[in-house]
């Protein structure tokens, strides 16, 4: 069922990302540990640095090789049991081959690696499929040539390049920022995405839309001006807000929503339909261990350094006496009143306690992931 146009593709999207934000906060967790962005960390003093834990990155980066094949494999199912059904079958199987040979070929990024990669990070992957309208050969007309001879030329010329030109956009979009029509519909009614461009890539791409938008055109001044591009696609309808402003609206020209997107099935399908529920990323049973994992090892460093390269107190000029001592102290420490000549702060010991708490946080994470997830086989770059 056709779903009419909305009156505002802005408007729509901040609907789509309140409806979504505990979906895409649950999704945020893995890419987080990943970046080294941690929560629940004391207030680190100046000198300590946090310890950026390589737990979460091997695991994912293991199971993606272990997902990842060089080989993959086309099927395509016989439409019947004839001889020429059987010689397209083939025929279409050598196709996908072909198509998979040049998904590689034209992509920075492998689709279907970046599919398994976000499936393993956030539970859920996309990818978009559209056609280069500009890489498009137009065949000969015969019209155009007066004999039948010129035009057979000029046919096998053309289907020479249109077999060397790759017109098919494949590309992964990034789960958290895509938003699907709400409901079980497959295909969806919609899909929205968001994007964060320049401004001289849309004109590079486009010309100036504003310009012919009606808006105020764009100058070299604004080329370098990050603005959000909202992109709405249903079955009937192609939409287009930029910063907020509609600029592009006319029909579908694929007549179908130009996206496959899916999640793992982790999830479920919860009684009041929350969204949140439709996503489990692996690693998010094991958030808590792997940040307690970076504080214990983020003070254990500390404690080593400080027990190691004693710090110094002073009531003199800290630049002072550091440059006196060399490479002596860890730091130099300024007190107000110090009776006594420059001392040694005393340092306890790295704390076994601390130690024996580690063990048992690793534990947990081997109980799910085994030892050689966590780490880098030997060998391999």
């Amino acid at each position: 069922m056709a779903v009419s146009r909305p009156d505002s593709v802005t408007k729509l999207k901040n609907q789509l990302r309140s409806y979504y934000t505990k979906m895409t906060a649950r999704m945020q967790e893995t890419p987080d540990l990943l970046d080294h962005k941690y929560e629940g960390l004391p207030q680190l003093p100046e000198g300590v640095a946090v310890h950026k834990t390589s737990t979460a990155q091997s695991i994912i980066d293991n199971l993606t090789d272990q997902i990842r094949t060089d080989e993959p494999s086309v099927y395509f199912e016989a439409r019947g049991k004839t001889t020429k059904d059987f010689q397209h079958k083939e025929l279409m199987e050598i196709w996908g081959r072909h198509v998979l040979v040049q998904l590689h070929k034209f992509s920075f990024i492998a689709p279907e690696d970046q599919v398994v990669r976000d499936a393993l990070m956030m539970d859920a992957a996309c990818v978009k499929f559209l056609v280069d309208e500009d890489a498009l050969i137009e065949a000969p007309d015969r019209s155009q040539f007066k004999t039948q001879a010129a035009y057979n030329a000029a046919l096998r010329k053309w289907r020479a390049e249109a077999a060397a030109t790759w017109p098919f956009v494949v590309r992964p979009v990034d789960p958290r920022r895509v938003y699907v029509a709400p409901g079980n519909h497959r295909p969806p009614a919609f899909i929205i995405e968001v994007q964060r461009r320049r401004v001289i890539d849309i004109i590079q791409r486009y010309g100036d839309l504003w310009a012919r938008a009606g808006l105020p055109g764009r100058t070299a001044e604004d080329w370098m001006t990050e603005v959000e591009w909202v992109e709405y696609w249903s079955a009937d309808d192609y939409m287009v807000d930029i910063g907020g402003l509609p600029v592009i609206s006319k029909p579908n020209a694929y007549g179908v929503v130009p996206y496959a997107f899916g999640y793992t099935g982790r999830g479920r399908l919860n009684w009041d339909s929350d969204p949140e529920q439709l996503v489990y990323p692996l690693l998010l049973p094991y958030v808590g261990e792997m940040e307690a994992e970076v504080r214990l090892k983020t003070a254990l460093d500390a404690a080593w350094q400080f027990y190691v390269f004693k710090r110094l107190l002073t009531d003199g000029d800290p630049r002072q006496m550091a440059k006196a001592l060399q490479k002596g102290p860890g730091a130099v420490i300024k007190v107000a009143d110090l009776s006594k000549p420059p001392i040694w702060l005393e340092e306890p010991q790295p704390n076994v306690a601390a130690l024996t708490f580690l063990q048992e946080v690793k534990g947990a994470l081997e109980k799910r992931f085994p030892s050689g997830l966590m780490s880098r086989p030997e060998g391999v770059e």
